[in-house]
């Protein structure tokens, strides 16, 4: 005891930690020389090994469950997918079927269309002859109906062809003078025009005999006029631009009226127009005599010579409601004049 007095107290605990462990290593060697720890850790391992296969076991058989169910699902989904495959197929057949029942259909209407549009060629052919004769048969009313009515006091008919002419009273005074051209009558004469071609006459040969004529510084004239009908085609003409931002063709707008290839201006319109409304001639033969007259270089359609008449009409529409507006005014006046 003394001896430890003269010693630090850590070199103290020190000293007794180690004889402690010293001990307890002697008794763990005293049991693995008897073999006790070996029995024990033989003990804890085998618990471990059966508690790892009762947990492998479970997991097996939660697999074979797992794996028995995903057979079972996937034959369900198998026999699903068959069922639909058969509803599918059972589908196209009936959507074939449907098609080849349409397309049947489709050949058959197509068959009647086209016969109904034989029909309709024909009755049209039919109506645009029967309407041509039709307009042959009114013009040519109109016109017997025009030479029924002549007469002696309208046309130059003679009153000797009239039957049961009335009497014609001559009622002038008589002034004791010949019948005929009077003196000192003045001559009038038809008014010359301005000439677009001038014909020299050479002088005949006997004319030239000096000793018989001589000339007097004047020249006769004679005229012959002539009407001559001809296209004249103004061609307007402007230039053509690429507009890089829109990607179109762009160019300068033309006049007013000129918005196809080719257009007809107001004289030939009015042309056709006169001679089919005022001139009572057909259309057909209205569009034959601009086609005659211009030597084949204008053919007006029928359709356009009969639309002429409703074109004015709605290019007038503006005068025709100043002089309707006029019109009613006048009444108005002439009624507040008469109350």
């Amino acid at each position: 005891m003394d001896i430890f007095l003269h010693f630090p107290i850590g070199w103290y605990f020190l000293t007794a930690s180690l004889s402690y462990q010293l001990k307890a290593a002697r008794q763990e060697l005293a049991a693995f020389k008897s073999g006790e720890i070996y029995q024990k850790m033989r003990r804890d391992y085998e618990s471990i090994i059966r508690q790892q296969n009762r947990e492998i076991e479970k997991l097996l058989r939660e697999r074979d469950e797992y794996s028995f169910t995903r057979k079972a699902i996937t034959r369900q989904w198998m026999d699903v997918l068959d069922d639909m495959e058969r509803e599918h197929q059972k589908e196209v057949k009936r959507l074939k079927k449907t098609v080849s029942e349409l397309l049947d259909i489709i050949v058959s209407l197509t068959k009647r269309n086209e016969e109904l549009n034989e029909q309709r060629k024909k009755i049209l052919h039919d109506y645009y002859e029967a309407a041509s004769q039709l307009e042959e048969a009114n013009g040519l009313i109109t016109k017997l109906k025009a030479q029924s009515n002549h007469n002696y006091e309208n046309s130059s008919l003679p009153s000797s062809k009239c039957i049961n002419r009335k009497k014609i009273t001559n009622n002038r005074e008589k002034s004791g003078k010949r019948p005929g051209a009077q003196p000192d009558h003045s001559h009038h004469p038809h008014r010359k025009l301005a000439p677009d071609r001038i014909v020299e006459i050479p002088p005949d040969k006997k004319y030239l005999d000096t000793s018989r004529y001589l000339p007097t510084g004047r020249s006769v004239t004679k005229q012959m006029v002539g009407v001559e009908v001809c296209a004249v085609v103004t061609q307007y003409s402007t230039e053509e631009f690429y507009d890089k931002k829109t990607g179109h063709k762009v160019h300068s707008a033309f006049p007013a009226g000129v918005t196809n290839d080719v257009n007809y201006d107001g004289s030939l319109k009015g042309f056709a127009f006169l001679l089919n409304n005022r001139c009572n001639v057909s259309l057909e033969k209205t569009a034959e005599l601009i086609s005659e007259m211009t030597v084949g270089e204008l053919r007006l359609s029928v359709g356009m010579i009969n639309g002429l008449c409703r074109e004015f009409s709605q290019k007038s529409r503006e005068e025709q409601g100043t002089w309707r507006d006029k019109k009613y005014a006048r009444r108005v006046l002439r009624r507040g004049s008469d109350s």
